[in-house]
């Protein structure tokens, strides 16, 4: 019955949702990354990278021209504005962590614009 489903739907499902796919870019950051030297109360700093770039992603498609794009840029952006807005939250990462994630995501963008943009934000943050 599954397959009948997906035939006539022509498998145009959903993709993962940008919320999804932030866990998992966040989940890419080597978990030895982390500044062990700040301890915060049961925080930890992937953890709290997550939580303020789902509010990012939150804010982002409530506007029409944002909520066109694809869940992997909004996520992926969400991320970058996170590092950016929250003054302290780059600081609780190794600077060559984020570089080495951040090059291992733009090999998986390779070849679209969106990556050219997002390393270069990501220099200007660190």
């Amino acid at each position: 019955m599954e397959m009948e489903i997906l035939q006539a739907l022509s498998w145009r499902l959903n993709g993962p949702s940008p919320h999804e796919l932030i866990d998992a870019l966040v989940g890419l950051l080597p978990a030895s990354s982390e500044d062990g030297s700040r301890e915060d109360s049961n925080t930890s700093s992937s953890l709290l990278l997550a939580k303020h770039s789902k509010r990012q992603v939150d804010a982002a498609v409530l506007e029409y021209d944002l909520a066109l794009q694809s869940s992997f840029a909004l996520a992926y952006a969400a991320i970058l504005t996170s590092f950016k807005t929250t003054s302290d939250l780059v600081d609780r990462f190794c600077p060559m962590d984020l570089i080495n994630w951040m090059t291992n995501i733009d090999s998986i963008m390779a070849g679209s614009r969106m990556d050219q943009i997002f390393l270069k934000g990501l220099e200007d943050i660190i």
